[in-house]
């Protein structure tokens, strides 16, 4: 059996076709609406495979943060501690997995529709010998470009997706482990990122965690805010933020302890 033809081999004998003949019925673009569509879903590849590649990242970068013993090094707890919360960290796991491919399941369906949209309303404009051969490649690749940008969107939604899962998993593990602040980083030095101005803003600063112990008991300040009242790490689209998680007393500016916290410290 020959190969399948290619997405852009569909369309460049679509575009040739309605070159030679012009728009003259319904019936000739719906065909190549048709051909096109089953050409864009082989090449943008079946949501059950999507699923699969999502699950298997996200996997592999759960497995690295958390039995791998990454995230506990990272915030200077006990691998046991972590290994604890398991069953609260996979549901974040398949939440973020289920997450992910709902995206770009969504993302890829409209990126066949704007490709089928655009051939049409360039097909429906046509007569027989209008284009020049010169313009036939800039057309085919102005139809194509949602479709081609595909994999690139994909990278885009797993890399964020992961981010997510990394930002959300520290932050219940630092929670169950009695964390009391966090220590924002805008991961500043990112090559070709195009940081937030008001997550550049936060970076170094101290952000006190609502429910931990010290600020329920009066033994420290807001510091530069509580954590939970602006937007988390990895929470906007495609944020790099993250933190590090603080849980003792000592490990404040004294600017930020209580005339109480200094006592318990034995401060003068």
């Amino acid at each position: 059996m020959p190969p399948r033809p290619s997405f852009q081999q569909i369309l460049t004998e679509a575009v040739a076709d309605l070159r030679a003949h012009g728009y003259d019925s319904k019936a000739r673009l719906q065909k190549w609406v048709r051909a096109l569509r089953r050409a864009a879903e082989a090449a943008t590849g079946s949501p059950q495979l999507l699923e699969s590649e999502i699950s298997r990242t996200l996997r592999k970068a759960y497995s690295q943060q958390v039995t791998g013993g990454v995230l506990a090094r990272r915030q200077g707890i006990p691998a046991y501690t972590v290994k604890k919360l398991s069953p609260a960290l996979q549901r974040e796991l398949s939440r973020r997995i289920q997450a992910s491919a709902d995206l770009i399941t969504l993302n890829r369906t409209q990126a066949i529709e704007r490709t089928l949209q655009r051939f049409s309303g360039w097909a429906t404009a046509q007569n027989p010998g209008r284009v020049t051969p010169e313009k036939v490649r800039e057309i085919k690749a102005d139809i194509a470009k949602p479709v081609r940008s595909q994999p690139f969107e994909k990278r885009r939604v797993i890399i964020d997706q992961t981010a997510k899962l990394n930002s959300n998993i520290n932050y219940l593990v630092a929670s169950d482990n009695k964390a009391i602040a966090v220590v924002w980083d805008a991961n500043a030095g990112r090559p070709n990122y195009n940081h937030r101005k008001e997550h550049l803003a936060r970076d170094g600063k101290i952000y006190v965690l609502r429910d931990g112990w010290a600020y329920r008991q009066g033994l420290i300040t807001r510091g530069a805010g509580i954590y939970e009242d602006m937007d988390s790490f990895g929470e906007l689209p495609f944020c790099s933020c993250r933190g590090r998680y603080l849980y003792h007393l000592d490990q404040l500016p004294d600017d930020m302890l209580t005339e109480k916290a200094r006592k318990a410290l034995a401060k003068p």
